[in-house]
């Protein structure tokens, strides 16, 4: 097949071309889609829906497939005149337009680029204009700062970033001084150069401006956390790689004076209510915890971290993450007593417990873990806490062999995950009375809301308890490519016959609803998953099959290509 697509009259039998003519002009043909370049797809209904592959080189067609049996026999049909008919009008608009469009570029003057500009006047001229627009501009004359900021030398170095911040957020506020959305993207367009700017100042080792643009940030951007709504989110992420930068600091051998200063610094502001309101108070004492290199320090640290515990408590507050950070630091220090006496006032927190808990698990102290575990399961926990709480417990069962424990938390965490490892432990601590359980078990899930771990889940058991013809029927009922692909090596050796019918008529089904490239290489992965399943007699009828069944499909016969 080779002949310009502008002669499909007399490249197509006569029957086909006046048939294909009838079915473009009653509408019955779809748009054409570049699946790739040159390759188009064209969709024809005639009842069912047909699609066209095309491929066109050089405005000729070398190569063309449809679905129907027609096309199958004698390499031309009606719905490929069709689908011709309506590529040429799209190749031949498309034509029109390059030359439309080429058309104008030959009248159009030549365009004056701001690089030719630059080329031709005077940096006096630019600088005056520069100086002008900023004043009659105001987003130019904060983006101006923004970029040039660090390389101008004042007195008060801190002092004109601050001014920077204030100035776009300015003009980024409403009239009611509120913050829209255009306004918060202009403020963290700034901030995003801003923090360029600081990651460039800490290679260049310029600390002090590196730190003069975190706390101008911290300062300046913490007050319009709560304007910013829904989206303050976009403002918090700024402030909190602010404080990466003041910790990386810290971590280079800056000098003594420039941290001293900082340590006085954090320390000040994590007792304004701006912060706290804010939950940006911890970030200072994290930063200060970094610091914390002498006794006196940690003293200094400990008491203002119970000072904002104390605050917390007073405002109605949660106060487990300065309560986690009060011992960390305790236990750093090796004062385990103290340690343990906050843990025991404060155990009703969850994130509390989960240290204690996770603490006593670390020194295989299994009672405590036990009495810990136990008493956390009582609470109110989120989902979270009560995994990893049954894991621990589940653990000093296991150490204990004690079986009624082992059921119960295994059961429990088997129902709550879908996760077979559990239901493993489940089987092998009852094996001697197992009869009915598996039953029971299937019943449980099956009762479960549907979603695709509790289906997995049901397959996972029946290969479990070596339910063959159960899981057989379960995946035919399913019709999941996935679900065959990871249980279906269970029904081997056995089932071969039958596992290569329902690979068949899965994939059918997917390739019917399916075209272009990525479903042909959506198949050419499942049949590399066959091989490495170990299921090569399977993967090579599949690929005979649709070798033989699907000529049309280029695509897919090229991805068989491998095979």
């Amino acid at each position: 097949m080779n002949f310009p697509i502008a002669d499909i009259e007399l490249s197509i039998s006569e029957d086909c071309f006046l048939q294909g003519e009838r079915l473009f002009e009653e509408g019955k043909v779809g748009t054409p889609f570049e699946l790739e370049r040159q390759l188009w797809s064209v969709e024809v209904e005639e009842g069912p829906r047909y699609e066209v592959e095309i491929r066109i080189s050089a405005s000729r067609v070398v190569q063309s497939a449809c679905e129907c049996e027609r096309f199958r026999k004698t390499g031309e049909c009606a719905h490929f005149a069709a689908a011709l008919l309506a590529l040429r009008r799209k190749w031949s608009e498309q034509q029109d337009k390059k030359k439309i469009a080429a058309a104008r570029k030959e009248r159009a003057p030549k365009n004056l680029s701001a690089g030719i500009i630059l080329e031709h006047i005077s940096p006096e001229d630019l600088a005056d204009f520069v100086r002008q627009y900023a004043k009659s501009n105001r987003n130019f004359a904060v983006a101006l700062k923004t970029r040039f900021a660090p390389s101008v030398s004042v007195a008060d170095n801190k002092g004109k970033f601050l001014e920077l911040l204030e100035s776009a957020i300015s003009i980024s506020r409403k009239a009611d001084r509120s913050l829209n959305t255009r306004g918060i993207q202009k403020i963290r367009s700034v901030l995003d150069e801003m923090l360029e700017q600081m990651r460039t100042a800490l290679v260049q080792q310029h600390f002090t401006d590196a730190v003069d643009m975190a706390q101008s940030i911290i300062e300046k951007i913490t007050t319009l956390l709560r304007k910013a709504g829904e989206r303050q989110q976009e403002l918090r992420e700024p402030i909190k790689e602010a404080f990466n930068i003041l910790r990386e600091v810290v971590t280079r051998q800056t000098s003594p004076g420039l941290l001293d200063a900082l340590w006085q610094y954090a320390g000040e502001e994590s007792r304004k209510l701006i912060y706290r309101t804010n939950a940006i108070d911890l970030y200072f004492l994290r930063l200060m915890s970094a610091m914390n290199d002498t006794k006196a320090k940690e003293e200094e640290l400990l008491t203002r971290i119970s000072e904002q515990i104390g605050k917390y408590l007073s405002e109605g507050r949660d106060p487990s993450a300065a309560v986690l950070l009060q011992l960390q630091i305790l236990e750093q220090s090796g004062k385990n007593m103290e340690a343990q006496e906050l843990i025991e006032k404060y155990l009703s927190a969850p994130e509390v417990l989960l240290f204690a808990v996770r603490s006593a698990a670390a020194k295989e102290d299994w009672k405590r873990v036990e009495m810990l575990g136990n008493a956390g399961l009582k609470m109110q926990l989120s989902p979270v806490v009560v995994a990893e709480l049954e894991d621990l417990l589940l653990q000093w069962a296991i150490l204990q062999n004690n079986t009624d424990e082992i059921t119960r938390l295994s059961q429990s965490r088997f129902f709550r995950s879908l996760d077979i490892k559990y239901y493993r432990v489940l089987r092998a601590v009852n094996a001697e009375n197992w009869n009915g359980r598996a039953d029971l078990a299937l019943e449980q899930l099956r009762r479960l809301p549907f979603s695709v771990q509790k289906r997995n889940a049901i397959a996972a058991v029946l290969a479990e308890e070596g339910r063959v013809e159960s899981l057989f029927d379960f995946m035919k009922d399913a019709r999941s490519l996935d679900l065959v692909l990871q249980f279906g090596a269970q029904l081997l050796p056995g089932k071969e016959d039958q596992l290569l019918d329902l690979y068949r008529e899965l994939l059918e089904q997917y390739l019917r609803g399916h075209v272009g490239p990525k479903p042909s290489q959506r198949v050419r992965e499942i049949v590399e998953q066959l091989y490495r399943n170990g299921m090569p007699g399977i993967a090579e009828q599949l690929v005979e099959i649709i070798r033989s069944e699907y000529p049309e499909r280029h695509t897919l016969q090229e991805e068989m290509q491998i095979f």
